[in-house]
């Protein structure tokens, strides 16, 4: 399937998406989310990035 929750994170492999219902925020609310890449793209061995 290529998508699993680990330690309170989404975690998305190759190829998935996320994709939410939201269609509209309304006037005076932000959305925000942070993205942590934990491998670099190519890299068969999914190397963890310095952080």
């Amino acid at each position: 399937m290529g998508v699993a929750s680990s330690d309170d994170a989404l975690v998305l492999t190759d190829g998935c998406y996320l994709d939410t219902p939201l269609e509209s925020k309304g006037r005076d609310y932000s959305l925000a989310f942070a993205v942590k890449p934990t491998s670099c793209p190519g890299d068969s061995r999914r190397r963890r990035l310095a952080a």
